[in-house]
């Protein structure tokens, strides 16, 4: 019986495939372009070691090399931000859990607290 598509040679699969890659590729990936924006040191100098080659010295010509005290300013500020958020999601994760073992929990909006 004929199928639609490329139903019968298994293509719809592969299409799909090809179309939502691995989570845990993605997320490598973008934890490595994290890594990267993160770093306090010449860009090029990182691309190049990414692909096994070095540069000796700073490039002048990546953010870094052109400011490195607003890099590493800018560094601080994402850390900073990126604590406050991860003590955030405890904090809230601990309110919840408080919520289901009966000591406590979150209060629906219009209630008062007391």
């Amino acid at each position: 019986a004929p199928t639609k598509g490329g139903a019968a040679l298994g293509l719809s699969s592969m299409a799909q495939t090809a179309e939502e890659p691995d989570s845990g590729i993605v997320a490598r990936s973008f934890a490595k372009v994290v890594e990267y924006a993160k770093q306090a040191s010449c860009r090029r100098a990182a691309l190049l070691a990414h692909f096994s080659e070095k540069y000796a010295s700073s490039c002048r010509n990546c953010d870094f090399c052109n400011s490195p005290e607003t890099v590493r300013s800018s560094l601080s500020a994402l850390s900073l931000a990126e604590a406050q958020q991860a003590f955030q999601r405890t904090a809230n994760r601990s309110f919840r859990m408080g919520a289901s073992s009966g000591e406590g929990g979150e209060w629906q909006e219009g209630e008062e607290e007391g």
